[in-house]
């Protein structure tokens, strides 16, 4: 089995990190393959708020619905 591990450093705010990662406007900016990513639910991010991807694969575009 192949493990592969990957690092980075990022000299911001711990807080600063989990609300850019928890909005799902940015994922199409870390997350490779997706092309748009929009909340879906009304309110701030919370549990059980959901959102929508759009991503490209093989030429293919594919919408994903996910809470959390």
């Amino acid at each position: 089995m192949i493990k592969i591990e990957h690092s980075v450093v990022i000299n911001r705010d711990l807080e600063d990190v989990f609300k850019f990662l928890i909005t799902p406007e940015n994922n199409p900016i870390w997350q490779s393959g997706i092309t748009k990513s929009r909340k879906t639910s009304d309110g701030p991010i919370r549990v059980g708020s959901t959102a929508q991807d759009t991503r490209k694969y093989m030429g293919m575009e594919f919408e994903t619905t996910y809470n959390g």
